[in-house]
């Protein structure tokens, strides 16, 4: 995802980057702060970013989240709308909010829930 980012904003003053999915700290706030960009990162490790630096949250814009679908996946499910609800908590209301599946059965339901308002 990150190399496919990399190249779409190639012409940009946009910068692309990355963090690993360790749940540890193996970046700095500071680098990620000041700059117009892309962070690629799993919702874990957003998580965990957050809970370490919630001065990061502030500088969300937009959030992107894929496999939407897992909503109604049991276990997983359960666990991925946790994951969500704690990063809505720490990230401004206005971020804009993108969930993306290919195959969800309650889109509208689960839109509904994650930006509060009728969705498109």
């Amino acid at each position: 995802i990150k190399n496919s980012l990399v190249e779409a904003f190639n012409s940009e003053s946009t910068k692309v980057d990355e963090l690993t999915d360790a749940l540890q700290t193996d970046f700095e706030i500071a680098e990620l702060l000041g700059h117009q960009q892309v962070l690629v990162v799993t919702p874990e490790k957003l998580l965990y970013a957050l809970r370490h630096a919630p001065e990061l949250g502030a500088h969300i814009g937009l959030l992107i989240l894929d496999e939407g679908h897992q909503f109604d996946s049991g276990t997983r499910g359960i666990t991925y709308e946790l994951l969500l609800t704690s990063l809505r908590t720490m990230i401004p209301e206005g971020t804009q909010k993108v969930l993306i599946s290919a195959v969800i059965s309650n889109a509208e339901a689960v839109g509904l829930w994650l930006n509060g308002e009728p969705n498109v």
